[in-house]
């Protein structure tokens, strides 16, 4: 109760300050001119007629300098927080005409909140167990007021579950959003219903009618003066596109009346800086699960992604995981993505200048599989979705453009199989022109484990500490792809072929940039296009496009099935008694191992992703 009590006087007080620098800041203005304050009755005495205008001026702004050092709402609110407010949100017992800062007085509806202008400091919480089928917007706000941080979490019971939005649109810088669930329920959502009364709001390319306007005003949605309708001839459903705010809503007229949909990603972060995006659900949805354009140092930790699906299993359009377009400083963290019809992870899929650059994902998990039951009328039960775990993309004047850097360390992928509608699935799908650096990933089940290509500037990739197995292909190159160099990486069973090329030529030039050492493949059945030759004279790995046989540079190593812990449950940890323990030599863009094992732990190196521990040997 002390801190509810603390909220409201905070917030009563802030208010009445903001009201007094108006009034003295219209008074002062009235002064210089006049020498009369316009409204004697507000401020508690009366100056007279100016004599010395110099010293009553300098009387008046010293006056009002005060005040505003007193004062300060604003300035002292966005700079150090003192008077932050938490604001409450209960869709059941809430009301909007509460004050809204206690648990006791919550606000009701998101259009509430997003009405407020929200401090630097202050928190929004909404209350567990609860439900909102609307937009959650947070606005921008000026640089000055966003120094500090704006928090918007959960309250109440920990054991109900977590409150439910439709949708969320980030604007403002420092926002950090934790522990929501975005559900977009396998559909556009609905907004609203309205009666319908006029036809004429249903015309392609005009604007939008004042009935219909005031309706959207009526429900928080003030829509800008450029939007328009859009109605496609015999079409059912009308469109209305708000250019400036990016929003699109689904007009469905029925015989009296107008369902309101809107259509869009569950969570878009615009313009917005320094955003985190913490312990989020976003699920079933039909575009994207988080969109973020120019929103540099996004941090997405210890979220789940899943079910964003869209056209159908033999018609399959883009709906990702994860979207980022020209952001710098992009971390994602501890994440699972899966059963998505797009990319887990995805860069500029516009290909704007300038690009997405310094991305890091970490101990995440993407994956694709059937569908355990119908997602909607379009994906059935049983049909696998997506296309690729990780997808790159270059500028269009990508000649001029930075390379763009992404790291992916201890990150699963799995599960993106062949089928007859996307052609060379595959779960790290790299292209253009990009450093890439795969430490400690885990490919299996997938048509291909790596698609590498040399188009647009060369995707310049180096592989180390992998694991693939159960793969069509482990590495496909293409377009002459060069500088590929693969380290310490174990090739295990199940793979169909370990190299592929797809429009390399015939000479190998482009190969004979490739490196490949301290790489442990498992011995098997070799098809006639994928044998293996080992030589001690040769300097480099390299497939060789007419015969297909792969030489294997002298540092890297075969393997049997006894020489690992559990090569069937492809546990490819060395086994005690593996003769390749401590054969080869370390290599400094490899000094640990998987699991951040010193190489060498003995007297010399192990191949293959695993360094192997154990008591020193006489």
């Amino acid at each position: 109760m002390m801190a509810s009590a603390t909220n409201e006087s905070t917030r009563s007080g802030r208010q009445g300050c903001c009201n007094l620098l108006v009034e003295l800041r219209v008074g002062m203005a009235a002064f210089l001119s006049s020498g009369e304050w316009p409204r004697p009755g507000y401020v508690p005495f009366r100056i007279g007629p100016v004599h010395h205008r110099g010293c009553m001026t300098s009387t008046v702004i010293s006056f009002c300098l005060s005040m505003l050092i007193v004062c300060g709402c604003d300035a002292a609110h966005g700079t150090s927080g003192m008077n932050a407010v938490t604001y409450y949100i209960d869709a059941s017992q809430g009301a909007d005409d509460n004050a809204g800062t206690s648990p006791e007085t919550p606000w009701k509806t998101l259009a509430r909140v997003n009405a407020e202008r929200l401090r630097g400091g202050d928190t929004v919480l909404f209350k567990r167990g609860e439900h909102w089928p609307d937009h959650l917007i947070i606005a921008a706000a000026p640089r000055s007021q966003s120094k500090q941080a704006v928090s918007i979490g959960v309250y109440g019971d920990g054991d109900a579950p977590a409150p439910v939005i439709a949708m969320v649109t980030i604007r403002r810088e420092k926002t950090i959003l934790d522990s929501l669930t975005i559900d977009q329920g396998k559909h556009e959502r609905p907004l609203f219903r309205m009666e319908l009364k006029h036809r004429t709001t249903l015309v392609d390319r005009q604007p939008i009618a004042a009935s219909l306007r005031e309706e959207f005003a009526r429900q928080g949605i003030d829509l800008s003066s450029r939007s328009v309708i859009h109605s496609e001839p015999g079409a059912v459903q009308s469109v209305v596109r708000d250019p400036d705010q990016q929003r699109q809503f689904t007009l469905s007229p029925g015989e009296d009346s107008l369902l309101v949909f809107e259509k869009g990603d569950a969570l878009r972060v615009r313009g917005a800086r320094n955003c985190v995006l913490r312990s989020i659900t976003l699920c079933n949805g039909t575009s994207d699960g988080i969109d973020a354009d120019q929103a540099d140092g996004l941090l997405i930790d210890s979220c789940l992604i899943h079910h964003f699906l869209a056209g159908s299993f033999t018609e399959q359009h883009d709906a990702h995981g994860i979207v980022v377009t020209r952001t710098r400083g992009v971390t994602v963290r501890d994440t699972e993505i899966h059963h998505v019809s797009g990319d887990c992870f995805q860069t500029d899929p516009y290909r704007a200048d300038p690009l997405t650059n310094d991305v890091l994902i970490e101990n995440c998990h993407f994956w694709t599989g059937p569908l355990e039951q119908d997602f909607n009328e379009h994906w059935r039960a049983g049909e696998r979705p997506g296309e690729n775990a990780i997808d790159t993309k270059a500028a269009r004047d990508w000649e001029r453009a930075d390379r763009l850097r992404i790291t992916v360390r201890n990150t699963v992928a799995q599960g993106w199989q062949k089928d007859a509608y996307i052609h060379d699935k595959a779960a790290f799908n790299m292209k253009e022109k990009i450093d890439a650096l795969f430490d400690g990933v885990t490919v299996s089940d997938c048509e291909n484990a790596f698609r590498l290509r040399g188009t647009r500037g060369n995707a310049k990739v180096t592989i180390v500490n992998a694991v693939i197995y159960d793969c069509d292909v482990a590495i496909r190159a293409e377009d002459n792809l060069r500088d590929l160099r693969v380290f310490h990486t174990t090739f295990g069973s199940g793979i169909g072929r370990l190299f592929r090329d797809a429009a390399m030529d015939k000479q190998d030039s482009a190969k004979s940039t490739w490196e490949l050492r301290n790489n442990l493949f498992i011995r098997r059945p070799m098809p006639r296009t994928d044998r293996i030759n080992t030589s001690a004279a040769a300097t480099q790995s390299v497939v060789d496009s007419r015969t297909g046989v792969l030489t294997l540079e002298a540092t890297n190593r075969l393997a049997d099935a006894a020489d690992f812990i559990d090569a069937a449950a492809h546990d490819y940890r060395l086994a005690l008694q593996s003769r390749l323990i401590d054969t080869v030599t370390s290599i400094d863009l490899a000094l640990t191992d998987r699991h951040g094992v010193h190489r060498p732990a003995a007297e010399a190196a192990d191949p293959g992703a695993h360094e192997h521990v154990t008591a020193p040997r006489q």
